[in-house]
């Protein structure tokens, strides 16, 4: 740990000692420039803290645990009901938003190995297409996603996916088929997941399906796919905002500085 850029503190607490302990007690000391001690305390305030923070590592570790088992029951659930030739470790999902067809955006949030990896997220403005067309906008954003710099550029390349996840019915989904196909990754699984109006139910969408298949409710699979496409809503939404507000500020400056003309008339 701390042969990384950390700086170390001027006390290491441990549970126990170890037999080089006093060589990298000095090795710490050289690298923090000033004293460092590495204890071993058995009672006392020092003590107390050491049990504390290992209450939380094993707190910590019961959760991870859970967490993995719970991905694991989830993905091998959603291999059985997509027919998936392997369970997924990288999800890929993306979203359309805009208001009245302006500032249209769209986001692509990445799951991967049991947790969702907020490094590989991505924003995209809409550049080919006017007005509101979910449609064509997502055949847009996954053409640039599996087709642009971010599939092709050293330095920004992200991964292959094992599943696309559309949020959408089958319009949107037809769309992004159509995309993947046109960079020939037609071999990729891809998903729609939509609610009809006034339901609960999730229903999954796939290619060649007319019919759609509602998910269980509660399940794991189920869980997994509404978390993944609730955060790629959340993180559209968000850019939307944003660049709404953005749009707003010219508009409020005019309105200002013309108040402050008839005012000074």
């Amino acid at each position: 740990f701390y042969a990384k850029l950390v700086v170390p503190p001027k006390e290491v607490l441990l549970p126990v000692g170890f037999d080089d302990q006093a060589l990298v007690q000095r090795w710490l000391s050289e690298k923090k420039g000033e004293a460092v001690r590495v204890l071993v305390p058995e009672r006392g305030g020092k003590y107390q803290l050491l049990q504390l923070a290992q209450e939380n590592a094993a707190v910590a570790l019961n959760e991870h645990l859970r967490v993995q088992t719970e991905s694991s029951e989830a993905v091998e659930e959603l291999q059985a009901l997509l027919g998936l030739p392997q369970t997924p470790t990288r999800i890929e999902c993306f979203d359309i938003s805009n208001t009245m067809g302006t500032h249209s955006v769209a986001s692509m949030v990445v799951w991967e190995q049991g947790r969702m990896k907020k490094s590989d997220y991505r924003r995209f403005r809409i550049k080919t297409v006017e007005g509101a067309n979910d449609f064509a906008s997502m055949h847009e954003v996954v053409k640039r996603r599996y087709g642009g710099s971010l599939a092709t550029k050293p330095g920004k390349t992200l991964p292959e996916p094992d599943l696309v996840v559309i949020d959408g019915g089958a319009g949107q989904l037809g769309a992004a088929v159509e995309a993947m196909a046109a960079v020939g990754l037609s071999h990729v699984s891809i998903c729609g997941l939509a609610k009809a109006k006034g339901e609960k139910d999730e229903r999954i969408f796939l290619p060649g399906y007319k019919t759609p298949t509602i998910l269980p409710l509660k399940s794991p699979a189920t869980r997994l796919v509404q978390t993944i496409r609730d955060e790629a809503h959340r993180f559209a939404i968000t850019f939307h905002r944003k660049l709404r507000g953005d749009a707003m500020i010219p508009i409020q400056h005019h309105l200002r500085s013309t108040k402050s003309s008839k005012d000074a008339l």
